[in-house]
């Protein structure tokens, strides 16, 4: 596995998946707060860390196109994850829901059932300014697969958003929704794939519980009630659709928030990725 941190100047075309097949939802019943429905996400990924045989699945990523998952940097930079006992990201699974049980079935024959598929990582590419900003700052990466994943029901890509999106007038008085396999209000982990409704905070909301270090790349979300992202879901997306395409678009990835997730008013943090378009172009290839 390569893993460096990139800082390409060289546009590469057709980067990421065309608007015709990204975005796509493969069930239409949303629910938040609790399990999401089958193939509701197909883009959500597992980063597995430790073992490749039995990987300890830490982080979540989204998946862009057949070859690159989007996620955070401090999910996959050493200077965090070596001191976390985690060490290197070894596996990414795709196509995933429930972990506990494979293959995947929905309650209908309609829909067909859905083992997930485990990829290595090919090469590992930071952001060049991460963590130099500001604590966690410019918190974005890129992981190549070894090989290109085959889209279906439980496996496709998310679209990203047009470089430098107004998120908040792109969700107007609509939630967005953040996923992840990440500690529930009663257990460490989540062994089903949840999802939730947050909405956006306003920096100056946002800004005092962070001690004033927040960056312009990075959006609030959350705080209302006891809904929120947590451990564990570092590195996933959150997302809505456009109102005109019932298409979904990533609009940030989880990042940092304060220790008790979950807590009355307080948003997390979340990177812009509308403002890293360019980045992400420049720095995968075919």
């Amino acid at each position: 596995m390569k893993w460096r941190v990139c800082c390409s100047l060289v546009v590469v075309a057709a980067v990421v998946a065309s608007v015709s097949e990204c975005g796509q939802s493969g069930n239409h019943r949303v629910v938040f707060g609790e399990d999401a429905p089958l193939y509701a996400y197909p883009w959500m990924v597992l980063l597995g860390y430790r073992d490749r045989a039995n990987p300890s699945w830490k982080c979540g990523g989204a998946l862009i196109n057949d070859r690159y998952v989007l996620t955070a940097a401090h999910c996959v930079h050493r200077n965090f994850t070596i001191p976390s006992g985690n060490g290197d990201v070894v596996a990414l699974r795709v196509g995933e829901h429930t972990i506990s049980i494979d293959p995947d079935c929905a309650l209908t024959d309609a829909v067909p059932c859905s083992s997930p598929e485990d990829f290595d990582p090919e090469e590992v590419i930071v952001h060049p300014q991460f963590n130099k900003r500001a604590p966690v700052s410019d918190d974005i990466a890129l992981i190549r697969l070894n090989k290109k994943v085959t889209f279906g029901f439980s496996a496709k890509p998310v679209c990203l958003p047009a470089a430098g999106l107004d998120v908040k007038s792109f969700l107007g008085a609509r939630d967005a929704v953040v996923a992840g396999w990440g500690a529930t209000e009663t257990t460490s982990t989540s062994d089903v794939l949840q999802a939730a409704k947050v909405p956006f905070a306003e920096k100056s909301t946002c800004e005092p519980f962070y001690r004033n270090q927040l960056v312009d790349e990075q959006v609030c979300f959350g705080g209302r009630g006891n809904v929120d992202s947590c451990f564990g879901d570092s590195g996933g997306p959150v997302f809505q659709t456009h109102n005109e395409l019932p298409r979904f678009t990533v609009l940030g990835i989880v990042s940092r928030g304060v220790r008790e997730c979950g807590t009355p008013g307080v948003p997390a943090v979340y990177t812009n990725v509308a403002f890293y378009r360019q980045w992400i172009a420049s720095s995968i290839k075919p």
